[in-house]
């Protein structure tokens, strides 16, 4: 499949306004070396210059031709910038998350099966970046499905859960967490669904329970489940 880069045109068989590539003489490489080792030791002076009119200590580069060095005004960007990095990932709502990272057990009940308990584990963790949260849900029992969810902003206003499972559903929540509450719900005519759940004063237990409306006026129980954490 073509590959098309903004700025960058396929070049076809028939063009032959292509630039021809000319070996480089030692000569002008080392050439090319001096220049550049020159601006990154002016940049260093400008540096040191500044640290000094502050009274703080300098602390001068080091490095040789060839070597790999990075300058300190250099480094200094990077720190900026894994710091903006940073700060856009622990957005507010979803950083309310962070007392449900790591692993629990569970133990589930559902009203068409009363007699029934599921027990089951789950994770939360954040993929890299933290910008999503990742849960992942298995069970022992044949009639519950398996599940994977990933919760994060899909537009600018509001946070979502997209939510797969092992019978090949695929469903859009809505979700929040204030405090020790969490909440998720869909609002869809025949099938909407609302779930509500509390953490322990101590973040070790989380209890959640369902309910579902199939006519949007009243609403039946649901699934129910209590998670205990594991470690996290």
């Amino acid at each position: 499949m073509p590959s098309h880069q903004p700025g960058v045109t396929d070049r076809g068989d028939d063009d032959d306004r292509g630039l021809d590539l000319v070996p480089l003489s030692s000569a002008v490489i080392d050439q090319a070396a001096h220049v550049g080792e020159t601006t990154l030791r002016s940049l260093d002076a400008i540096h040191l210059a500044s640290e000094r009119s502050k009274g703080e200590a300098a602390v001068p580069s080091t490095g040789s031709r060839g070597a790999s060095r990075v300058s300190p005004l250099v480094a200094s960007g990077i720190q900026g910038m894994t710091s903006q990095m940073e700060q856009t990932a622990r957005n507010p709502q979803l950083a309310a998350f962070e007392p449900l990272v790591g692993e629990w057990t569970f133990e589930a009940t559902h009203p068409m099966f009363p007699t029934t308990v599921v027990h089951g584990h789950m994770t939360y963790e954040w993929l890299e970046g933290e910008r999503f949260l990742v849960q992942r849900s298995r069970n022992d029992h044949p009639d519950f499905p398996d599940s994977i969810s990933v919760i994060g902003f899909a537009d600018e206003d509001e946070l979502s859960v997209h939510y797969f499972d092992s019978r090949g559903v695929f469903r859009i929540y809505r979700i929040a967490m204030a405090g020790d509450t969490l909440r998720m719900w869909r609002d869809v005519p025949g099938f909407s669904q609302r779930m509500q759940g509390t953490l322990s004063e101590d973040g070790a237990t989380l209890t959640v329970t369902g309910q579902l409306s199939r006519d949007d006026e009243t609403w039946e129980e649901d699934l129910a489940t209590t998670f205990t954490r594991v470690k996290g």
